[in-house]
Formats: structure tokens, sequence, C-alpha cells
């Protein structure tokens, strides 16, 4: 699970490789449900700054979503389409790790 910096979304990954996005202003159900992924999702995050948010899971992918999300709460958030990963703090980076001897 990973809060967005504003603190009114989240996202959780699931063993069945999907990743629900929610909007606690909005509703407790998901605004939007992403199955990418087809095995178990190992974690997610939010980038700090920028519009971004990843997922990683047991099938050695990791995905890099544009996800915006919108103060004007009449505007909903904006989603566009390995062992762990992180962002860097201040570059829109992507940092992963695998156990795949490549």
């Amino acid at each position: 699970m990973a809060i967005h910096p504003g603190g009114d979304n989240l996202i959780v990954g699931s063993k069945e490789g999907k990743m629900c996005w929610f909007d606690m202003d909005l509703s407790s159900k998901p605004y939007k449900t992403l199955k990418n992924h087809p095995k178990d999702i190992v974690n997610v995050a939010f980038h700090r700054s920028d519009p971004l948010f990843a997922s990683w899971s047991e099938d050695s992918t990791a995905y890099v979503f544009h996800g915006k999300v919108y103060s004007d709460l009449n505007e909903n958030p904006l989603i566009c389409r390995v062992l762990d990963c992180k962002f860097h703090p201040r570059q829109p980076w992507l940092f992963t790790a695998g156990a795949d001897s490549g």
C-alpha cells in the first residue's frame, strides 16, 4: 500500500496482480482497478513530487504509471498507462532490484 503525498489517495497491490487506486474523498470503493501483472504484486509506490506511481511484481516486472491527483474535488484522478524498487527523491527516476543474475 502507498499513500499519495497529498494524503487522500492511496494505491493497494494484491496477490492476484491487481492494483486498486482509492480516492478517499470520493468513495470507499476503488476509483480505478488495474490488472497488469500475471503474478502477485510485491509493492507499490508514489513519487514524492512528480505525478508518477509504480508497481512491481513476483514476475520480475515493474510498471511506472502517470497519475495526476487534482486538488479540485470535481475532477477525478487521472491514470494513464523485481524484488523491490524506490523512486529517486527529486528526479522522476525509478530504481529496481531483482535476483535474475543478469
